[in-house]
């Protein structure tokens, strides 16, 4: 499978640049959201709050994995939070992007494994009334067969 990357942007009104190829295995090093394949679905992982990553890196991974999604749509994704207790409005306006290019895209998402406070926080945030949520990453994944 060839992914593609957005070539650089200029200026403040970016419209999508032409794509680039870039080589798969540049996901796996991802050190802010992790990506993992299971058959068809995209297992995202964030690997904790973006405060601590430069932001530099945790927009160009970000943005990355929404153009993977939209260029492999339609997709089925699984967010995965079960890597830290906490994930600050970076983090989660993040996910929402990739969780909202999934279902845009004719695809599917869901969120799974999230510590009491996360999960709270998704449900003030009324996330839990758009992406269905699981306890395990196990029922989220055997969700999407279903």
């Amino acid at each position: 499978m060839i992914i593609f990357e957005e070539a650089p942007k200029a200026g403040r009104d970016r419209g999508r640049a032409e794509a680039k190829p870039i080589d798969p295995k540049q996901l796996d090093s991802h050190k802010v959201f992790r990506v993992e394949r299971e058959e068809s679905v995209f297992v995202v992982v964030p690997q904790g709050d973006s405060a601590r990553f430069h932001y530099a890196d945790v927009q160009t991974e970000a943005d990355r994995i929404v153009l993977l999604i939209e260029q492999s749509a339609p997709v089925q994704v699984v967010i995965d939070f079960g890597k830290a207790g906490y994930f600050g409005s970076v983090t989660l306006g993040l996910i929402v992007s990739m969780s909202r290019k999934a279902t845009e895209t004719g695809g599917k998402a869901v969120l799974c494994n999230a510590a009491d406070r996360t999960h709270e926080i998704l449900k003030t945030m009324k996330l839990l009334e758009r992406w269905p949520y699981f306890s395990s990453r196990e029922e989220a994944a055997a969700s999407m067969n279903g």
